[in-house]
């Protein structure tokens, strides 16, 4: 027989539990528990330091957990120290006061390999509430607690590990930050776990979690442990390792011990016996800045299990081999395996061992992965463990039957559907009458009656209920009639259906409700109605068609813009022949444009089709005036003179002149020529717009003689020479003429010569001598001046 000793502490110091300081290497005090095994084992140990805020600044709760073999009697108080971290000088001694102890068992009846009956341990915690002063906590790099004790259990993986001796450590950050800020962190706490031992060639994992109470992010990693020698300074350094083994690989396995970082999980395949000890550290992070972490040492004792190896278990629910069970509120569940004494069981939720549950039943209430390990229970082995059964929550089920929407009518086929989940089983009664056969979630029904459905999951042991009264009501009836089956653009149909006030009518394709029997039709189509009564039942008539005759096709040509002064009728052309051309100075197949004003006239053809479609085409005439022409009426010219004849035009494109006859550049086709007449002659302008309507203009040219005047006369009264002679004045109708004596006095004046001068001022004959007259012949000559002579 191979006995391993484990000393589980020992503690040798002038004041260990009462003060807790290292001092001079003077010890008093040591304690140990030695535990005998047939073959290589242990429990895991250790210990840790926290410290929690308490809600004011500097105001914390500091504790220490242990864990020591059972029945030891702890002293009220232990020490620890407080460090710079940037420095390693001591800030400050505490002690902490004994709080609790807490009997844990960790069995080991059930392993026949180990005739130990058990190893039973107490976790220790001391605590005090303390209230620091933050002005002393203030630098940036922070702070850490030391707990060590004199000497260390010997494992296999240190070297000297009797003297090295056992160190606890817990980093925390700065009470108060720059610039006077308070700063509120609690440290991370290790959760407790009961795990005993790993079996050489097994794969081993257990949870060694912690949890923060500030909710900080956390992350794990194996570290070294430290070794409690006296500190140079505050400084402690870790432990030296055997060959082979390191801080990242404290137990050799394939794979050698790890843990996931995030969640503290531990997992190995050890591949030697011993006792051997690991450090996890946890960090606590918050916004990416590290601001503390706390140490727990453990040790973990790897046996030999033999080779003899179970057959994994299957665990049964409800005597079917179970991968899934679905709890509803309030319902557990009982999972089971063989129940043969030759077999031990250890239940497990989620990797983690069930305290006390060691039955071949487990009765199961809350959700997780649940397996068994399977051991021998009368010989030494190996164990297995079980696949494991998921353990949902679900709520209770929910069943509904879904239902088109009503109105449900005679002759139809009603779905109904009952909304569950996809592996829901269904039951459905109509009218409490089982319907076999019937374990889907859909039935179509077409009879009255209360359809009722239960239904929950198939892993589950727990139903939903619906249920729905289903009424089949009569549908109207309907028929569809036109005033008549075909119709012209423009015009339309009547339809007509049953009437009733019980009825609401759905036209097709017309759309829409529209609370008439009757709907006139104005576009060729099918045309059915839905007649719906008041209990939402619906006919729909068979389908109409109504064809939209079509119109005869016209092609009137254009026509062309007349003008105002034409005289010949404008023709007018279009197809089919047969039909009537109407508007203003239109007869028969003409317009006339003669005796209307200038401007646009419409002018329609209409025909007749042969099933009575009229159709109509419009054009549009445009009457169009000549040019206007502005012309003086008459133009008078001295004979032998030459006149422009001045006229003036606004949109006239081309001129022409007539007769053409005394012009002098032959330019009768400008619009102001020049001619020089010999006589008085009337000339005509015709001109042409950019259309070709004409305008025509009239004025004279008068050619006038010249006003020969008597330089003489003898007003005597012989009737020779008695008037003075102006000859050609008729000519000038308007003439002035005006006679003055040698002073200047005006003694005859007339406005045209009819009457010609008698020699007489005054009624009475002016004396012999010369007169001075003034004429003008026209309003635009020059006055004539000279002298006559009157001679008696």
């Amino acid at each position: 027989m191979v006995k391993y000793h484990l000393n589980l502490v020992e503690l040798i110091g002038t004041t260990f539990l009462n003060s807790g300081f290292l001092k001079e290497g003077k010890w008093l005090i040591w304690l140990f528990i030695t535990i005998s095994y047939t073959a290589p084992a242990s429990h895991i140990l250790g210990g840790d330091i926290t410290m929690e805020y308490l809600g004011k600044p500097g105001y914390y709760r500091v504790g220490i957990n242990f864990i020591f073999g059972a029945g030891y009697a702890p002293p009220k108080t232990v020490g620890i120290s407080i460090y710079k971290k940037n420095t390693g000088g001591l800030v400050q001694n505490l002690t902490v006061d004994l709080a609790e102890i807490k009997p844990i068992s960790l069995s080991y009846k059930d392993i026949p390999c180990i005739k130990s009956s058990g190893l039973n341990v107490d976790l220790i915690r001391y605590s005090r509430d303390i209230q620091f002063n933050p002005r002393n906590f203030t630098d940036a790099n922070g702070y850490y607690i030391i707990y060590a004790t004199a000497n260390r259990t010997a494992v296999d993986n240190f070297k000297t590990a009797g003297n090295v001796g056992i160190v606890y450590r817990l980093d925390f950050p700065a009470m108060q930050q720059a610039g006077g800020i308070d700063f509120v962190n609690s440290s991370p706490q290790f959760t407790f776990t009961n795990t005993a031992y790993s079996c050489v060639g097994t794969p081993f994992s257990f949870n060694f979690d912690a949890f923060d109470k500030d909710g900080d992010e956390l992350r794990y990693f194996l570290v070294a442990p430290l070794q409690s020698y006296l500190p140079n300074g505050g400084v402690f350094t870790n432990v030296e390792f055997m060959p082979g083994y390191t801080a990242s690989n404290p137990i050799m396995g394939v794979p050698p011990l790890s843990i996931d970082q995030r969640t503290g999980k531990l997992t190995m395949k050890a591949t030697q016996t011993g006792l051997f000890v690991f450090t996890v550290e946890v960090e606590e992070w918050r916004q990416g800045q590290r601001l503390g972490a706390i140490r727990r040492d453990f040790l973990v004792p790897v046996i030999d299990c033999r080779v003899d190896i179970p057959p994994p278990a299957a665990i049964s629910y409800q005597n079917k081999t179970a991968s899934e069970i679905d709890l509803c509120p309030g319902t557990s569940a009982v999972l089971s395996v063989d129940s043969n004494p030759n077999w031990a069981y250890q239940w497990k939720k989620d990797g983690v061992e069930l305290s006390g549950s060691t039955s071949p039943r487990l009765t199961v209430n809350t959700t997780g992965v649940y397996s068994v390990t399977k051991r021998f229970a009368k010989k030494c082995g190996g164990d297995t463990t079980s696949i494991g059964v998921k353990v949902r929550s679900i709520p209770t089920p929910s069943v509904t039957i879904k239902a088109p929407k009503s109105p449900y009518c005679l002759g139809d086929t009603l779905t109904l559907e009952a909304a569950g989940i996809a592996d829901f089983r269904y039951t459905w009664r109509r009218n409490g009458k089982l319907l076999n056969g019937i374990t889907s979630s859909i039935i179509r029904c077409t009879e009255n009656g209360l359809y009722k459905v239960e239904g929950g999951p198939i892993t589950a042991n727990c139903t939903g209920v619906d249920s729905l009264k289903i009424l089949f009501n009569s549908q109207p009836k309907t028929s569809l009639t036109a005033s008549a089956m075909s119709f012209c653009p423009r015009d339309s149909i009547m339809l007509t259906t049953v009437d009733s006030l019980d009825y609401q009518y759905s036209w097709m394709p017309a759309g829409g409700t529209i609370n008439s029997n009757r709907l006139i039709v104005k576009s060729e189509g099918s045309y059915q109605v839905k007649v719906t009564n008041k209990a939402g039942c619906s006919t729909t008539s068979p389908p109409i068609y109504i064809r939209q005759l079509p119109l005869p096709v016209i092609l009137f040509d254009s026509i062309r813009p007349v003008c105002t002064s034409e005289t010949t009728p404008v023709l007018l052309i279009a197809s089919p022949t047969g039909g009537l051309f109407g508007g203003t100075s239109v007869k028969g197949n003409t317009f006339n444009p003669q005796g209307i004003a200038a401007g646009k006239y419409p002018v329609t053809y209409t025909v007749k089709s042969q099933e009575g479609c009229t159709n109509q085409q419009t054009r549009w005439v445009s009457v169009l005036n000549g040019p206007s022409i502005t012309l003086a009426d008459t133009f008078k010219i001295k004979r032998g003179k030459a006149v422009q004849l001045m006229a003036t035009t606004t949109d006239a494109t081309k001129f022409s002149w007539t007769p053409r006859l005394y012009f002098t550049l032959d330019d009768f086709y400008d619009l102001q020529p020049s001619v020089q007449p010999t006589k008085s002659i009337s000339y005509t302008l015709t001109a042409y717009n950019i259309e070709g309507c004409p305008s025509k203009a009239k004025t004279t040219v008068i050619v006038q003689e010249s006003l020969y005047m008597a330089d003489a006369f003898t007003p005597n009264g012989d009737n020779q020479n008695d008037n003075w002679e102006i000859r050609n004045s008729s000519i000038y109708p308007d003439c002035e003429v005006s006679i003055y004596n040698r002073w200047g006095q005006l003694i005859y004046q007339s406005t045209g010569y009819n009457i010609p001068w008698d020699g007489t001022f005054q009624q009475k004959k002016v004396p012999e001598g010369v007169y001075t007259y003034q004429i003008i012949p026209d309003k635009n000559d020059k006055p004539i001046i000279g002298t006559v002579l009157v001679l008696y």
